[in-house]
């Protein structure tokens, strides 16, 4: 499970990108079984599209991220921007990594 902090410690700290409740996204970052991150304002879909290449785990897309059989949602602020990321397994971990980044997690 130290792994699966890493990951979402390391993705969401490098692509932290801006995220406008409500907006539709230009794409999203996924990497199925763990997460998925959804980019709104502040992004074109090849910036977003470039930000979740960088690791080799996430897959690009042009669609808003699942919501079904989530079991977390992290939303934080980092230099007036904010970022929401879904998670889909092991809630307790995925809050864990929510509160490294100074996040609010709700289930």
């Amino acid at each position: 499970m130290k792994q699966y902090i890493l990951v979402c410690i390391l993705f969401l700290g490098a692509v932290f990108q801006p995220l406008a409740l409500g907006a539709a996204p230009v794409g999203s970052c996924h990497a199925p079984g763990l997460m998925c991150t959804n980019f709104i304002s502040g992004y074109t879909a090849s910036q977003a599209r470039a930000a979740c290449a960088r690791y080799n785990i996430f897959t690009f897309s042009l669609n808003s991220c699942p919501r079904s059989n989530r079991v977390g949602i992290c939303t934080a602020q980092r230099d007036g921007k904010t970022l929401e990321s879904i998670y889909y397994t092991n809630a307790e971990q995925a809050e864990r990594s929510c509160r490294a980044l100074k996040g609010s997690f709700r289930r």
